[in-house]
């Protein structure tokens, strides 16, 4: 995708997290986003096609009901390649409570519309608290009915779209003192590929092996200081 597209492409959008008990379980740095949001990129991310275009295909007749159907079809095409998405898709999240940011990547686009799916490791990134340990509001999604199960009105993040370099570098500074490399290195590099599209400086990361367990502060990134993508690139 065009870099300049890519950066032209604003998006914005208050949401309230759905909480715990009623969310996909989720891994890393996935969020789930509303259909909506997709439609509302995809707007963004398309250039508008001059009324004064050449014609797209080299017969091109206006008076032929065949020519005229092809060029239609090329003309088309035109416009899906210009609402192509840049990948991997990646947001900046905001808890307007604490000021806390996080980076995610979005696994689908089926969330309740004004709802946002998170991951336990986002949640705790941002300092949210569950819902069971706060009194919560109840909220009826729009277009459900009275028989459906009311969804609880979780705290209420700001979500930016956000394009990020890939990473080129990153420091990973042990919480604990006495890891051995061996033992965690091809551990934390197969969560990291399995689990997350971005990550953030200040997040800490998690890894288990058996009955041990391996906490890291992300401490330095490179090209970026604030996050990366880690999506087709490879870190030192």
């Amino acid at each position: 995708m065009d870099p300049d597209l890519e950066n032209s492409i604003k998006w914005s959008s208050q949401l309230s997290v759905l909480p715990a008990s009623q969310a996909a379980p989720l891994r890393g740095d996935k969020i789930i986003l509303p259909s909506s949001t997709l439609e509302q990129l995809l707007s963004a991310s398309t250039v508008t096609v001059p009324s004064a275009v050449q014609p797209q295909t080299s017969s091109f007749d206006s008076y032929n009901p065949y020519s005229y159907a092809a060029e239609r079809q090329a003309r088309a095409q035109l416009m899906d390649n210009r609402q192509e998405l840049p990948h991997p898709l990646t947001f900046r999240l905001v808890n307007p409570l604490n000021g806390r940011v996080c980076y995610a990547g979005v696994r689908e686009f089926s969330a309740t519309e004004g709802f946002v799916s998170l991951s336990h490791f986002l949640r705790t990134s941002l300092g949210l608290v569950d819902s069971d340990g706060t009194k919560t509001d109840k909220a009826t999604p729009k277009g459900s009915n009275e028989n459906q199960r009311p969804i609880e009105q979780g705290p209420r993040l700001t979500v930016h779209f956000e394009a990020l370099p890939k990473g080129t570098y990153i420091r990973l500074r042990p919480l604990e003192a006495g890891y051995d490399p061996e033992d965690w290195k091809s551990l934390l590099e197969k969560h990291l590929r399995e689990n997350f599209t971005t990550l953030t400086n200040g997040e800490i990361l998690t890894v288990s092996s058996g009955r041990e367990e391996y906490r890291f502060l992300v401490d330095d990134l490179k090209p970026n200081n604030r996050a990366v993508t880690l999506v087709d690139t490879d870190l030192e």
